[in-house]
C-alpha cells in the first residue's frame, strides 16, 4: 500500500495510528522530531506524512512550509493530527484549520476518541484523492535518495 511519514511525539497517538493502518498493509516511519522527518523526506520517498499538531519540540507549521516550499516534497498529501480533548483545543481548532489549510495542509484531522477505521478511511480518502489530481510529480535530486 502506502509509505507514511508519521511525525509524532505522543507514544499512545503512534500506537493509535499503527494500530489504524498497519493492518490495512501500510508501512509506517515514524519520527518524533521535527528535523528527522525532513532529513527522511530529503533522503527516502513518502506517499503520505501524517504530522501531530501540537510539537513540544517545535513549530508544525514551520515543518509544513519546510516541506510545501520543496518542489519535490508538494506533492506529498500532509495530513495534521490531533487528538484534543481539552476546552482550549476545541476553542482554538477553527483557526489552526485555518492556517493549516494556507500552508498547505491537505486534511486537518480531529478526534477525540480514537476510532481506527475512521482515521485510516479518512488518510486513505486524502491518499486518493492527492493521487486522482494528478499531480506532477517533481523527484527528488538523485543525490537525496
Amino acid at each position: 500500500m502506502s509509505r507514511i511519514l508519521v511525525l509524532q511525539e505522543m507514544e499512545q497517538n503512534i500506537i493509535n495510528i499503527k494500530e489504524a493502518l498497519l493492518p490495512r498493509g501500510h508501512e509506517l516511519v515514524c519520527v518524533t522530531h521535527e528535523l528527522k522527518a525532513l532529513e527522511l523526506l530529503e533522503h527516502q520517498p513518502f506517499d503520505i506524512i501524517i504530522c501531530a499538531v501540537y510539537l513540544q519540540e517545535s513549530d508544525v507549521f514551520d515543518f509544513a512550509r519546510a516541506v510545501k516550499r520543496q518542489p519535490y516534497l508538494q506533492h506529498i498529501p500532509l495530513i495534521f493530527y490531533c487528538c484534543a480533548v481539552s476546552t482550549f483545543a476545541r476553542s482554538v481548532r477553527g483557526g489552526l484549520k485555518i492556517a493549516a489549510a494556507t500552508t498547505g495542509v491537505d486534511l486537518y484531522l480531529t478526534m477525540e476518541h480514537f476510532e481506527p477505521k475512521s482515521f485510516a478511511q479518512q488518510v486513505e480518502d486524502c491518499l486518493e484523492k492527492k493521487q486522482s489530481e494528478g499531480a506532477n510529480y517533481i523527484t527528488a535530486p538523485a543525490t537525496a535518495y
